[in-house]
């Protein structure tokens, strides 16, 4: 079993269920070896995905040897990416700059979002939700995670510090979803189960909370 670990110093690996780790990647420009997120290929055996501070790096041979992947200047510091479920060569990340969407066998990449616009869509929120603080609402935290679900649906979420964002139109347009029963709005992992029936989780820095969707509320 192989384990992975993700720090500001490069990632860590352990072949032996994690009784001895080794350091697999390094960079040396710190922002290059901040490791934010690492992920296997859903289809590709052996091939390891693996974004920084300060870009995208993919290995095909279990982490030994690593490319550095092409992306535009504003998608490079990559807070967490997540594979298509629709097309597993394509990728959304997540940065301090919003969503990008592309595809690693052709290179292309797409701006999706740079500001959900919540002036239509987001309702009046009740007092008890807490504000992430006023200094943190900067573009380098103002999303921190990403999730897209699988078939059939095709939608994608974003969390930061106004909550979550989402996308049915794969990122063309988006809106908020109502912060009723969150008691932080500052959202830092997304999370979907998808039996009995589809329901998203979201981490706060007040703990775990369930989205009703029929109720609209967490």
């Amino acid at each position: 079993t192989t384990f992975w670990v993700a720090t500001t110093q490069g990632a860590y690996r352990s072949t032996d269920a994690g009784a001895h780790w080794s350091r697999a990647f390094h960079r040396l420009h710190p922002d290059q070896s901040y490791v934010t997120h690492i992920a296997h290929h859903p289809d590709r055996p052996g091939m390891v995905l693996l974004s920084t501070r300060q870009g995208l790096f993919v290995s095909v041979d279990d982490g030994r040897r690593w490319t550095m992947v092409t992306l535009p200047r504003m998608a490079r510091d990559i807070l967490q990416f997540a594979w298509d479920p629709h097309d597993p060569d394509r990728l959304a990340l997540v940065t301090p700059e919003g969503v990008f969407t592309g595809s690693l066998t052709s290179g292309n990449w797409q701006h999706r979002l740079t500001t959900i616009r919540g002036t239509d869509t987001e309702p009046e929120e009740p007092e008890t939700v807490e504000e992430a603080p006023e200094e943190e609402h900067t573009s380098q935290d103002r999303f921190r995670t990403i999730l897209l679900t699988p078939p059939p649906s095709s939608s994608i979420y974003v969390g930061g510090v106004r909550g979550i964002g989402w996308s049915e139109d794969g990122g063309q347009t988006w809106h908020w979803l109502p912060r009723l029963g969150l008691e932080s709005s500052a959202v830092t992992r997304i999370a979907v189960s998808l039996d009995p029936a589809p329901t998203l989780y979201a981490a706060t820095s007040r703990g775990i909370a369930r989205y009703d969707a029929p109720q609209q509320s967490w």
